[in-house]
């Protein structure tokens, strides 16, 4: 199956992403969860030991690894594991890591908020500036909002990331 990371192991930067041996896509890279059941596993099979079971759909997962169709991901919390490519999407999530964070009108802190959002509160990255500042949309009780986020406040972008 070859070498996997070691858990130890630092997380490279953006600037020593390495290409993936799969999909030729850098690595680490972010990804999210595609479906409500999604389960990592201990090794990479089906047969293997589930470690956990995700069950929030764009829960972003940063890829550490790829080997054949499956991904060694790692939550926010830390939490490390082999997911199969299936229950995993391109789309690009977020995870609020701070007590609150501000979803802006503009990539300022002086515009208007268009939403509040409490720690734990999962949305959609569209795309993020070198500036800091990342264009990303929630979904709450008062509809779909689109604005303007603080990279350092949130979990699903590498340090310096642009897209």
């Amino acid at each position: 199956m070859g070498a996997y990371l070691a858990h130890s192991q630092s997380v490279p930067t953006s600037e020593t992403a390495v290409i993936g041996p799969e999909t030729g896509l850098p690595i680490p890279r972010f990804v999210s969860i595609g479906v409500e059941d999604a389960r990592m596993r201990t090794q990479p099979s089906r047969e293997h030991t589930i470690a956990y079971i995700y069950l929030r759909v764009g829960l972003p997962m940063r890829v550490l690894e790829e080997a054949a169709e499956w991904r060694y991901v790692e939550d926010h919390e830390g939490k490390q594991g082999w997911m199969h490519r299936s229950v995993l999407s391109g789309d690009r999530g977020f995870r609020v890591m701070t007590r609150t964070a501000a979803l802006y009108a503009r990539a300022d802190i002086s515009s208007p908020v268009r939403a509040e959002m409490a720690e734990g509160v999962v949305g959609r990255l569209l795309s993020c500036r070198e500036n800091g500042w990342c264009r990303a949309r929630v979904e709450s009780n008062q509809g779909r909002q689109t604005g303007w986020i603080r990279s350092s406040v949130i979990w699903g972008v590498l340090a310096d990331e642009v897209f």
